[in-house]
């Protein structure tokens, strides 16, 4: 019974490498032994995985071929049919251990973060914005303000003026009025003392 289970195990090991080797060919045009292939890629392979999915990348990243199980084996090929694992030409010459398993980021992802990146960018530029026009409506606010202030403190002087005029205006009309009584009462005495002079002009 162990042995048959090792024996369907090896087998689906083969096939496993084999669609490894065959979609590496297709997509990259690149002729690896089914021997040589890995889900770990080294730093020499010509070849890296693009994983699109967390639980993946975490999958490739911690299995070998050797000791993988054919669950995994079946993981992967399904991935390998959506597009969730796909075989890409190393981006860098000198990668790490550590950069080699690492998951590239996404196309999807790639579009995410730029697009999370312009939405960042119009919202910093959308608050400077409305700084910029809240610091505008302050300054106008402190023109109109003052604008107002002085035009209250001018109609105030124009106020205090009229006022001023019509005090002096009735100072002058109080002073005034007596003397004119004086000057008439004068002119009418004027008038008399003639009226008399003539009267006895007349008479002689």
């Amino acid at each position: 019974m162990a042995a048959s289970s090792n024996q369907k195990r090896a087998a689906e090991r083969a096939k496993f490498r084999q669609k490894l080797v065959s979609h590496i060919n297709t997509r990259l045009n690149l002729e690896i032994l089914p021997a040589q292939v890995r889900l770990r890629p080294r730093r020499q392979d010509p070849y890296q995985w693009s994983v699109k999915d967390t639980c993946l990348s975490t999958l490739l990243k911690a299995k070998d071929i050797s000791n993988a199980t054919i669950g995994d084996f079946d993981k992967i090929s399904k991935a390998l049919d959506t597009g969730k694992i796909q075989a890409i030409i190393p981006q860098e010459e000198n990668l790490s251990d550590e950069d080699q398993y690492r998951p590239l980021v996404s196309e999807e992802t790639a579009i995410i973060e730029k697009l999370e990146g312009e939405k960042q960018d119009y919202l910093r530029s959308l608050k400077i914005f409305e700084s910029d026009k809240e610091r505008e409506l302050q300054e106008l606010r402190r023109q109109w303000d003052g604008e107002r202030r002085q035009l209250q403190q001018t109609i105030s002087e124009i106020q205090r003026e009229r006022d001023s005029e019509i005090l002096k205006s009735r100072t002058l009309i109080e002073e005034v009025l007596p003397l004119l009584g004086k000057i008439t009462s004068q002119i009418s005495g004027l008038s008399d003392k003639s009226n008399t002079i003539r009267n006895k002009a007349g008479t002689e």
